[in-house]
């Protein structure tokens, strides 16, 4: 796979790869960053910095306050829509919340990826779900959710050993079994919802739902047209553990 990757990350099936600790994302343009995978772009939009201090290395920062709703990354070079009709995927991801959501819907304004156009009731999307006063600071422990087909089937895995720390989550969807991981625990819900083809809208921290975007840190965020094993998971949590002191 050459220099661009982490060699000791999983690389079979990988179709997307950001990395903003790479140096090929980490010194582009202001608006766009490589697909690591493809060298194609994404192209970044609204409030965003990079955060060169808070780990060892640097990190996105998308709408890092009690306001701002309009920050997303726009994945270029991946179809969704075919990914998730086979029911075949994974998301493995880095981040931290910052901020509750804008308004009493903390769940949807709490969003970092989805799936299709419509993320309540035509695909899935990946949320982080604890409750909390909107647009104050986050405090809480980190409860990542996937909603599939519909938000009342969602499943959820806890960040129970900590709170508000970075985390590295997975999320990992075959026909039959979804798969979830954080910070080194695992837990698994069977018969996931039938996906219903849509648009594909594949954007980290935005809805097409109009509850708002995500708020905080992103430091890792890969896709794969396959369903990862649990020891492949691990393996990619313990190449990128260290950078974020877990």
């Amino acid at each position: 796979m050459g220099t661009n990757y982490n060699p000791q990350i999983v690389t079979s099936g990988l179709v997307y790869l950001l990395d903003p600790a790479n140096r090929k994302c980490f010194t582009n343009t202001s608006t766009i960053i490589p697909d690591l995978v493809s060298s194609n772009t994404s192209v970044i939009s609204g409030t965003y910095s990079y955060d060169t201090t808070s780990y060892s290395t640097p990190v996105i920062t998308l709408n890092n306050n009690s306001t701002a709703s309009d920050g997303k990354i726009n994945i270029t070079t991946v179809n969704l829509n075919t990914l998730a009709l086979a029911n075949t995927f994974t998301v493995i991801f880095a981040a931290k919340k910052n901020y509750y959501g804008l308004s009493g819907n903390n769940f949807g304004n709490s969003q970092i990826f989805q799936g299709v156009s419509d993320g309540y009731n035509l695909g899935w999307r990946l949320l982080e779900g604890t409750g909390g006063t909107p647009g104050n600071a986050f405090t809480g422990q980190h409860s990542w959710y996937i909603g599939y087909n519909d938000i009342n089937t969602s499943h959820f895995i806890n960040d129970s050993s900590s709170t508000n720390r970075m985390c590295i989550v997975a999320f990992s969807v075959s026909p039959t079994t979804i798969t979830a991981f954080c910070n080194g625990t695992f837990t698994t819900r069977s018969n996931p919802g039938t996906y219903v083809g849509g648009t594909s809208s594949p954007t980290i921290s935005y809805t097409g739902a109009g509850a708002g975007s995500w708020n905080g840190l992103i430091g890792y965020f890969a896709i794969y047209n396959k369903t990862l094993t649990s020891s492949e998971i691990l393996q990619n949590f313990n190449a990128l553990r260290g950078r974020y002191g877990l």
